[in-house]
């Protein structure tokens, strides 16, 4: 057991599973991965990485689950759905949705390569304990509420991310009432939410269109099409960089190894 503390959500605890796939090198990468990618030029702020991002997500998954179910069935499911969330976001480039969005480096979605790094590391440690199989039926939405818990509309995710990228770009149209965590329901194998819940529920869905349109997608196509000549060598540079990346090394990348390519300008 290890305690880490986190800028949202304070001390958050990690069983030794979780330990040691958090220090495999696929979920290490995460670290040098922007969480908003190019949207730290626009809000300098917003320099926190995907590996913040994740360990709150495993935090988050791990409160939903508990209550939902009794105990003995949370020890039994914790683990896998646990490994789901640390590799939910394994998949992603450098500078995330930045690269993603305009098909750069590879045309595959990061929850494709996110479910190839999940099952590929969890099977070369060997443990027995930790199905890959299952961990990457609920990153491919195949487990009902597990997979609702990670990717799902109202999801651990989402609750996460909002508020992460309000604390770090200072706006506060991403905050959301934390109390939404301790109501969420299953109805017919499925994650839906209690009554009480809708209201915040509604305000999760909210905070996620305003900040996508006020800061996210604006941020992007702003920086794409370059308004400084800083924004401009920065994109000429992942486009002349991409074509010399496979979609298997691309996993790899960092931003830093993408930028600091020898021979770019």
């Amino acid at each position: 057991m290890k305690i880490i503390r986190d800028t949202i959500h304070g001390d958050i605890f990690f069983s030794d599973s979780d330990i040691s796939l958090l220090d495999t090198l696929p979920i290490q990468r995460l670290r040098n991965v922007s969480q908003l990618g190019t949207v730290s030029w626009v809000f300098p702020g917003a320099s926190h990485t995907r590996f913040e991002h994740t360990i709150g997500v495993v935090h988050l998954a791990k409160r939903i689950l508990r209550s939902l179910i009794d105990i003995e069935k949370y020890r039994e499911l914790v683990d896998i759905l646990s490994a789901a969330a640390i590799f939910h976001d394994a998949g992603h480039p450098p500078f995330s949705h930045s690269i993603e969005e305009f098909g750069i480096l590879t045309k595959r979605r990061h929850e494709e390569r996110s479910m190839e790094l999940a099952k590929e590391t969890i099977e070369s440690l060997g443990n027995t304990d930790l199905s890959a199989s299952d961990v990457v039926k609920i990153l491919g939405k195949k487990m009902a509420y597990l997979s609702d818990i990670i990717a799902g509309t109202l999801d651990a995710d989402r609750l996460d991310y909002l508020n992460r990228d309000a604390h770090h770009t200072g706006v506060s149209y991403g905050v959301i009432d934390s109390r939404i965590v301790s109501l969420f329901a299953i109805v017919k194998d499925r994650l839906a939410i209690d009554e009480r819940a809708v209201i915040p529920g509604e305000t999760v869905l909210f905070a996620r269109y305003v900040m996508s349109i006020r800061m996210t997608w604006f941020s992007i196509l702003r920086n794409w099409h370059g308004t400084t000549s800083g924004e401009k060598t920065t994109r000429n540079r992942f486009i002349t960089s991409s074509s010399s990346f496979g979609c298997k090394k691309s996993l790899h990348l960092t931003r830093i190894t993408l930028l600091q390519k020898p021979g770019l300008p």
